[in-house]
């Protein structure tokens, strides 16, 4: 065991700031970065690179099988004992390594021998790098020890690379291959890099090695049923991009790559709301094993605030201006799947509620089992109406059938465990009073002001940002205010 140290932890409040640091860089980067790539390689092109990405992401899956979820909750209860949290990691590390390469050698065969997969052969075999980076990156032992501030300072560097290779290679609707090596390389290979180079200079305290895994065999049992959810959870949140690829008759890629443009701006804003939400969980997993439930309850409220804070006028921008900001992000190609946007914003409110008070409840209080049965519901109900909506609406209807088992989740997980009240307390009515005024500057806007899309949307956005941030203030929301007096302190230190 080398280079074992005292891990310094850094406040949950700074840790929330680095970490919203670092989501905030992977919502804008897109920002920037998309509306040229989408325009450059055309819808056709850039879903080719989206199925793939899709694809192998099930791979990937296979590869953690639930191992991030068990070696989080269980590093992060053990990370004050450094010789069982070193045990624990290493344990944790061989079982990934085993799994990441029977996902690669299955995922491999599969490209080989299929034959609908030769034309897009090379693509795919990038992508296989995809399985070693995100299988092998080990992000979860750097958050059970807490250090945010490190994972934000990797994520910031790697979307600048991004956008640097993407402007400086992408040419034409015929370097497809050339994103997707770029989408690879600074999507899961640097972080895998930047997470070993991280842990052998001592950063989390230890370092996880082959000589210390014996006996991984103990937590097959538990990880096996963190693995089915994993499963359920993916086929229920993810598998319409596949869906709409399967079974759209004509010009499929091309129909891919416009689902993917509506989507990505609110699971990105769900990336970041979920990066957020993460930083509570150590101290959730550890709150949750006491019993100390008035702990959990501020633990929930505090970062429930924060994201609806967030997360009521993100769903009302998408919704009014679904148009507009697929026009600025990709292009006029991409405008006929606003409707798809406008769908898919209400799904923000749906991941928020059951990621914080039903998954990550769920997992805390060890409910696997239970948690597992409600996700294969959902991933039935989900598959089952896509393939219905999809043959009547197209990406629509794949849109509308997701929406659909979102809800059904959120009610039956926030049902079972009572759970309701962790997210939804007298607090947020400050937020739905806020959007409101929200909802009327947006009408008048669209109304009385016909400009170019950018500026009209622009306008809206400042105007009715401006409006929600102040009654907030006003009403004395707590989040604003912590940043204000964090802001003071700061100015006060210089």
């Amino acid at each position: 065991m080398l280079g074992n140290k005292k891990v310094q932890r850094k406040s949950m409040a700074t840790n929330g700031m680095f970490s919203f640091a670092a989501k905030l860089a992977a919502m804008i980067v897109p920002f920037v970065v998309y509306p040229f790539v989408m325009r450059v390689l055309g819808a056709e092109s850039y879903g080719k690179v989206a199925y793939a990405e899709s694809l192998v992401s099930y791979f990937t899956l296979f590869s953690l099988l639930g191992i991030e979820s068990y070696a989080q909750r269980e590093c992060s209860v053990a990370r004050d004992n450094t010789s069982m949290l070193c045990k624990v990691s290493s344990r944790v590390f061989a079982l990934n390594l085993i799994m990441t390469s029977i996902s690669l050698v299955i995922y491999l065969s599969i490209v080989f021998l299929v034959p609908g997969m030769q034309n897009e052969r090379p693509l795919y075999l990038v992508f296989a790098l995809w399985i070693v980076g995100g299988g092998l990156s080990m992000n979860w032992l750097y958050m059970a020890q807490e250090r945010f501030d490190l994972i934000a300072i990797r994520e910031i560097v790697a979307k600048v690379l991004y956008l640097i290779l993407c402007f400086t290679l992408i040419k034409s609707n015929d370097s497809y291959l050339i994103f997707g090596v770029i989408v690879v390389f600074t999507g899961t290979m640097f972080t895998m890099l930047w997470n070993f180079c991280g842990i052998l200079k001592g950063e989390c305290g230890i370092i996880p090695n082959l000589r210390c895994s014996q006996g991984f065999t103990e937590c097959l049992k538990p990880i096996f049923f963190l693995a089915l959810l994993t499963i359920g959870s993916k086929l229920f949140t993810d598998f319409d991009v596949l869906m709409i690829k399967w079974f759209t008759t004509t010009e499929s890629d091309k129909a891919v790559g416009l689902y993917n443009s509506a989507i990505l701006l609110p699971k990105a804003l769900d990336a970041i709301l979920m990066t957020v939400s993460a930083v509570i969980t150590p101290q959730l997993f550890i709150a949750t094993r006491k019993a100390d439930e008035p702990k959990v309850l501020e633990l929930m409220n505090k970062t429930s605030n924060a994201l609806f804070l967030i997360a009521i006028p993100a769903v009302i921008t998408c919704f009014f201006f679904s148009r507009e900001m697929l026009w600025v992000f990709a292009g006029e190609e991409y405008i006929v799947a606003s409707p798809v946007l406008q769908i898919y914003s209400f799904i923000i409110m749906g991941v928020l509620s059951i990621t914080l008070a039903g998954t990550r409840t769920y997992i805390a209080r060890q409910k696997e089992r239970k948690l597992f049965k409600i996700l294969i519901i959902g991933a039935a109900l989900n598959i089952v109406l896509n393939f219905l909506f999809i043959k009547m609406w197209g990406i629509t209807g794949a849109a509308l059938a997701t929406l659909v088992a979102y809800a059904v989740v959120m009610s039956i997980e926030l049902t079972f465990e009572k759970t309701w009240h962790y997210i939804f307390t007298k607090d947020k009515l400050k937020y739905m009073i806020s959007g409101v005024a929200v909802v009327i500057v947006f009408y008048v806007v669209k109304t009385f002001f016909s400009f170019h899309p950018a500026i009209t949307l622009s306008i809206g956005i400042i105007v009715a940002g401006l409006l929600y941030v102040t009654i907030l203030y006003f009403m004395k929301e707590s989040t604003i205010e912590q940043v204000i007096c964090r802001l003071k302190l700061i100015i006060r230190k210089k």
